[in-house]
């Protein structure tokens, strides 16, 4: 739970006093930008466990959309073994996920936007989410966030809306474009099988580090997910502005809504298990930042091997990513905090100065 706060040439989100809790930190200067990530490799916790005992695990090791990355967890596993996907149990898993996915949109626009505009936190509404009886509720819950976002039918309508709105994402958005800047150096958005290839050939790799994946700049939010239609239709415009990555949070928050809204039918048609060899395999599951990934290998007595993860937040904060792309270059103000938000990050992060002129 993060607080934000700025001050001087800082801005933060306020980590745990923790130590060992993740983190990010930023250090932009005029012409470079380092990113440093605190985040504990807990995946090699898991080598040398029985599988069952390690998956029971997962959503501990990983809070942060545990659902998500325990169903990636067990695909990975069920691939390894060789077994067929049971639709009953996806379409119970996807269904699942749309719940976990509105959550996360959610603690986005009572929390982290609330910090970042320096309203009050809505808590009480979060708490009526996260406690809605069923999907239709919990749709109807999270709408009540965005009221009138449903008549949305275009950017400049989006625009309107912000403009005439008065809550959280209407502000976030006022902001972005008020502060807008182009993102000359936007990163590859990848989707789809493009996507699993590139991220099922860097897990594989012997010397893999998921603090510093070797994909390049490469974007898997909203913004390339392109679930929403109006993100489909002009993500080349939404990429051309740092601006467009917080409208594309906004939409996807409305795509997520029609999810909820369309219980019955929650199958997902992609791939989303392979087995790389006898023994491994890699799972994915979709949350509200993006896909993740695991890939398990297994020992003859069923028994972790190696453990690995691909998230968003890995892709969008590596070195030479992204984050970096969008913010080199770029004058250290307010305009730089929002594009970092429209990453959407996992983890507590902070912004600084380098010091230089």
């Amino acid at each position: 739970d993060a607080s934000f706060f700025a001050g001087g040439d800082r801005y933060v989100t306020r980590p745990s006093p923790d130590s060992h809790s993740p983190r990010i930190r930023i250090i932009q200067g005029k012409d470079s930008v380092a990113i440093e990530q605190h985040r504990p490799s807990v995946l090699s916790s898991l080598t040398g466990l029985p599988v069952e005992r390690a998956l029971t695990l997962i959503p501990n090791l990983l809070p942060v959309c545990g659902l998500a990355q325990s169903v990636a967890a067990s695909r990975a596993v069920e691939a390894a073994r060789g077994e067929a996907p049971d639709p009953e149990r996806e379409h119970a898993r996807e269904r699942a996920l749309r719940r976990e996915q509105a959550l996360s949109a959610g603690w986005r626009l009572a929390v982290d936007w609330a910090d970042l505009l320096d309203r009050p936190r809505t808590l009480i509404w979060l708490k009526a989410l996260r406690h809605s009886e069923n999907h239709a509720d919990c749709a109807g819950v999270l709408m009540s966030a965005v009221p009138g976002l449903d008549s949305v039918w275009s950017l400049d309508d989006l625009t309107r809306w912000a403009q005439e709105e008065d809550n959280h994402a209407a502000g976030i958005i006022r902001e972005a474009l008020e502060h807008d800047h182009p993102n000359t150096e936007a990163g590859k958005c990848l989707t789809g099988q493009d996507l699993a290839s590139t991220a099922r050939d860097l897990l594989a790799q012997e010397a893999f580090n998921p603090l510093t994946p070797r994909g390049g700049a490469v974007e898997v939010g909203p913004l390339a997910m392109r679930r929403e239609p109006l993100i489909e239709t002009h993500a080349c415009q939404l990429a051309a502005t740092s601006a467009g990555r917080l409208r594309a949070l906004v939409l996807d928050t409305r795509q997520i809504i029609g999810n909820l809204r369309a219980d019955s039918d929650s199958r997902q048609e992609n791939t989303q298990a392979w087995q790389e060899c006898a023994g491994t395999g890699t799972g994915c599951a979709t949350t509200a930042r993006g896909p993740v990934f695991h890939r398990v290998t297994l020992d003859p007595q069923d028994q972790v091997a190696q453990w690995r993860a691909l998230a968003p937040t890995d892709w969008h904060f590596a070195p030479g990513g992204p984050v970096t792309q969008a913010l080199t270059g770029k004058p250290q103000n307010r305009a730089s905090m929002l594009a970092i938000a429209g990453f959407d990050p996992c983890a507590p992060w902070s912004l600084e100065s380098d010091g230089g002129d």
